[in-house]
C-alpha cells in the first residue's frame, strides 16, 4: 500500500503531457484522450505518481489541449469550471474509469485530487455527483483512514493511499438522470459519510459531514478534522489481548470484557426521551422515560399517554434494564460495558480502567459484530467511539455505562448519560489495612475498623461503630480467610462523600480505629488512623508475638 504525498500532487499544467486517441496501455504521456468514447484517462507515467492531480491543473491542460490540437478543437470542450474545485464535465465527456496504473491500481477519479465534478449529459441531465474528500491534521504515513456513506450497517471502504487523504468519492449515481434514485445501481449517498482512523496504540479519530457544518453534500471539495497521536493509555500489544487474532479478546481480564447496545423487542435500538409527560403525547414501544418515582420504565405497549406514571402501570411500562444507579439517583443509558463478566454488575472486577480501555478500542477495530446482544449487529471498525481518557480519569460517551468496574476506581470514571451530563459517583475513598507478621501467621487471627467517635458513639463504649465499606458491609473480618494462604493487608473502599453512620458529617475526614486480634501467634492490638479523601490511607495493625495463650479443648 502507498502512502499519500501531498507534496507530490501535480499543481502545474506544464507537468502533465497529453495523447489523442491512443490505447492506453500503449499510451506514454499523463494525459490519454478518446475522442470516439468521449473520455479522459489519467496515467500512472512521466511526471504523474500515484499521488495524482489536480483536477484544476488536469482542466487547464485540457484547454491547452483543445488549443494546439487540430483532431480535439472539432469536438466541444469536455469541461465547465464552476470554482477552483468544482467542475462539470459536459457535452457528453466522462472521466475514464475502467483502465487503471500506479502500484495502488488507481482509476482516473482516484487519481484527481483538490475537486468535486458533475456528469451532465448532452440533455442537460446529471448523472454523477463526485465530491472531494481532503483531511486536516496529522496522520502517520502508514495510517489507514476509512470511511462510510450510507449508515452504520454499511461495510467501510478504505481510501486508495494511507496516510493523509485527499481522493474523490461518489456521492451520486442516476444512469439515466430521472432523478429516481432506486433504480438498478442508482444511489444518493450526499446526507451521509463519515471516515475513521483507528491504528493501535494511537488515539482513535473519526470525522462526519456535520462536524463540518454539512447536511448535504454536493460536487465540490470538504476539508475534514482527522489527526491521531500516541495513545498512552494503550500499552498492550494486540497478540496479548487477542491470542489467536480473530477479533475477540481472549486472554486475561480482556475476555471478561463485553459490550451490549441495549434493544427493545424488536431489536430497534431504544429511544430514551427524559420525564414523563402526563399531557396528551403517543408512546410507542422502546420508548424510555423517567417517572415521578426518580426510576426509567420502557414503553412494551403504545398507548397514548395520562396522568398515571409509568410506575404505576405495568400494562405499558417495564422497568428499563439500562438505568444505573450514581450516588442516590437512577440515570439513564443504552449502551453497557460489562467490564468483568465473571462477576456481578455492581461487584469489584478485575480489569482496571485502562484495561476496559484497551479491551473496548481493540473491539474497535475490528470488522465484526461486537454487540453482545442477541438481535443487532454492530461492526466495530466503524461504531462509534465509546470511551475516552481525559488524563487519568476514564471518561465514557453519551448513554455508555461501564459495569463491574473495579471498585478502586470509582473516583477515576466519569460517566455521560443518555442526555450529555456527566455523572460521578460522590468520592470513595480507599483504607488499606496492613497487617504485622504474628496476625499473618495466626490461623485465627480478625481485624475490625470502628470510627473513634462517630456522633458520639465513642470507641471504648458499647456504642462503638463498626466503619461500613462502600457496599455497607461491615470492615472487619478474618486476616487470612483463605488459611493456609497468609496476606499481609486487606483494602476496603469507603463512602467519603455520602457515609453518615452514627450521624456523621459526610465529606469529613473520619478518624477511625483498627483493631486486630489473634490467637496463637498474635496479641491484641490496635491503631489509630484517619480516613481522608483520598485513595492512599492506610494503617498498619503490628501484634506483639503472643507467647501465653492456651487453646482449650473445644475450642478453635
Amino acid at each position: 500500500m502507498a502512502s499519500f504525498n501531498e507534496l507530490n500532487v501535480i499543481t502545474d499544467p506544464d507537468q502533465l503531457a497529453f495523447q489523442v486517441d491512443v490505447a492506453f496501455a500503449s499510451a506514454t504521456e499523463e494525459i490519454v484522450i478518446n475522442t470516439t468514447a468521449k473520455t479522459i484517462a489519467l496515467k500512472v507515467t512521466g511526471n504523474l505518481t500515484t499521488d495524482g492531480a489536480t483536477i484544476k491543473a488536469v482542466y487547464s491542460k485540457l484547454k491547452d489541449a483543445w488549443r494546439s490540437n487540430t483532431t480535439l478543437i472539432k469536438f466541444p470542450f469536455p469541461m465547465g469550471p464552476i470554482t477552483d474545485e468544482q467542475y462539470e464535465m459536459i457535452n457528453g465527456w466522462n472521466w475514464d474509469k475502467v483502465e487503471t496504473s500506479g502500484s495502488v491500481s488507481q482509476t482516473t477519479p482516484e487519481l484527481l485530487r483538490t475537486g468535486g465534478w458533475s456528469v451532465v449529459t448532452t440533455a442537460g441531465l446529471i448523472t454523477e455527483l463526485w465530491a472531494s474528500v481532503i483531511t486536516l491534521g496529522n496522520l502517520g504515513s502508514l495510517d489507514q483512514v476509512y470511511y462510510q456513506q450510507v449508515g452504520q450497517a454499511q461495510a467501510s471502504v478504505n481510501f486508495k493511499l494511507t496516510g493523509k487523504v485527499n481522493q474523490a468519492v461518489q456521492i451520486l449515481r442516476d444512469d439515466d438522470g430521472d432523478g429516481n434514485y432506486a433504480e438498478a445501481s442508482d444511489y444518493d449517498r450526499r446526507t451521509y459519510f463519515k471516515l475513521f482512523v483507528r491504528e493501535w496504540q494511537k488515539i482513535y479519530a473519526q470525522s462526519e459531514i456535520a462536524d463540518i457544518g454539512v447536511s448535504s453534500m454536493t460536487y465540490q471539495a470538504y476539508r475534514f478534522p482527522l489527526t491521531n497521536s500516541t495513545d498512552l493509555k494503550v500499552t498492550a500489544t494486540e497478540v496479548s489481548i487477542d491470542a489467536n487474532s480473530d477479533g475477540v479478546p481472549d486472554t486475561g481480564v480482556y475476555a471478561n470484557v463485553i459490550i451490549t447496545y441495549l434493544r427493545d423487542a424488536a431489536d430497534a435500538r431504544y429511544v430514551i426521551l427524559g420525564d414523563y409527560n402526563p399531557a396528551s403525547f403517543a408512546y410507542v414501544v422502546g420508548n424510555v422515560t423517567q417517572s415521578a418515582n426518580g426510576r426509567w420504565y420502557k414503553c412494551i405497549v403504545g398507548y397514548t399517554s395520562n396522568a398515571t406514571e409509568p410506575e404505576s402501570n405495568a400494562t405499558n411500562w417495564a422497568a428499563y434494564e439500562g438505568e444505573r444507579q450514581i450516588g442516590a439517583n437512577y440515570y439513564a443509558f443504552d449502551v453497557i460495558i460489562d467490564a468483568d463478566t465473571t462477576v456481578g454488575p455492581t461487584a469489584s472486577g478485575a480489569a482496571r480502567t485502562t484495561e476496559i480501555y484497551e479491551a473496548v478500542q481493540y473491539k474497535l477495530r475490528q470488522n465484526i459484530d461486537i454487540d453482545a446482544s442477541t438481535g443487532g449487529t454492530v461492526t466495530g471498525k466503524t461504531a462509534n467511539s465509546l470511551l475516552r481518557f481525559v488524563g487519568d480519569t476514564l471518561v465514557t460517551s453519551s448513554g455508555v455505562y461501564i459495569d463491574s468496574f473495579n471498585t478502586q476506581d470509582t473516583n477515576a470514571i466519569e460517566f455521560f448519560d443518555y442526555s450529555g451530563t456527566s455523572r460521578t459517583f460522590p468520592y470513595v475513598a480507599s483504607l488499606t489495612i496492613n497487617f504485622g507478621d504474628n496476625l499473618q501467621n495466626d490461623q485465627y487471627s480478625k481485624y475490625w475498623v470502628f470510627f473513634e467517635n462517630a456522633g458520639g458513639n465513642q470507641f471504648g463504649t458499647t456504642n462503638a461503630i463498626i466503619v461500613d465499606d462502600s457496599s455497607n458491609v461491615d470492615m472487619a473480618g478474618d486476616v487470612n480467610p483463605a488459611w493456609p494462604t497468609k496476606r499481609t493487608s486487606v483494602s476496603h473502599s469507603f463512602n467519603y462523600d455520602s457515609n453518615v453512620q452514627g450521624g456523621r458529617t459526610a465529606g469529613t475526614n473520619a478518624n477511625i480505629v483498627a483493631v486486630g486480634i489473634g490467637l496463637t501467634a498474635g496479641q491484641y492490638v490496635r491503631s489509630n488512623g484517619v480516613i481522608t479523601r483520598s485513595t492512599a490511607n492506610a494503617v498498619s495493625l503490628i501484634s506483639a508475638l503472643e507467647r501465653n495463650y492456651s487453646q482449650g479443648t473445644t475450642y478453635p
